[in-house]
């Protein structure tokens, strides 16, 4: 290749400076873009899908790499150009969403074959997982609103009964007393 030919494909010191003085995007800033708008808008919904498949797989006690959630919440952030707006919007939402009809149906059954005590006892330890999983893969501000989803799919359906049983029974221990609460402060307007 010619040594003329060959100047125009190489970067040169004015080249780097022409960027940032006429205000226009680095290579790697026009690169992020193309790559969200081309690839990744294609199957954004799929990464939400895949990545709550396989918090759904953990929940349910399979062994599961939590440094591919980690590592999806990396390049996430790093397509949005450190803005963590992807992540939230396309997986997190996509969890608290999905966190209520997982909880919903294994709630029921539970119920079918633990005693009222025994589930919320077992609710209390579920909850407790649910917020240890939110604080390694998700934002610190999504943590409440995934206990509140999980919360609401364990004790929406459920709530009659766990409240009957839990009150004609009268040998409520701290945690239960704290599910009850949760359940009362639910009815209140």
């Amino acid at each position: 290749m010619p040594p003329l030919l060959l100047r125009t494909y190489l970067p040169c010191e004015p080249c780097r400076y022409y960027c940032s003085d006429h205000k226009l995007p680095t290579l790697m800033e026009v690169a992020m873009t193309a790559f969200r708008r081309v690839v990744y808008d294609s199957i954004r919904h799929d990464v939400g899908d895949a990545l709550v498949a396989l918090l759904n797989a953990e929940r349910c006690g399979e062994a599961v790499d939590g440094i591919v959630i980690k590592q999806a919440k990396d390049i996430c952030t790093q397509i949005a150009d450190g803005s963590t707006e992807l992540w939230v919007t396309d997986v997190e939402t996509a969890m608290v969403l999905a966190t209520p009809h997982f909880y919903a149906e294994r709630a029921m059954e539970w119920l079918a074959t633990m005693s009222v005590p025994e589930y919320l006892h077992h609710v209390d330890a579920v909850l407790a997982a649910e917020m240890a999983r939110a604080h390694a893969y998700l934002l610190p501000e999504s943590a409440t609103p995934l206990r509140q989803a999980a919360e609401m799919g364990l004790l929406e359906r459920v709530q009659d009964r766990v409240r009957c049983a839990a009150l004609s029974c009268r040998m409520l221990s701290m945690p239960l007393r704290g599910v009850v609460r949760i359940i009362s402060r639910r009815d209140a307007p």
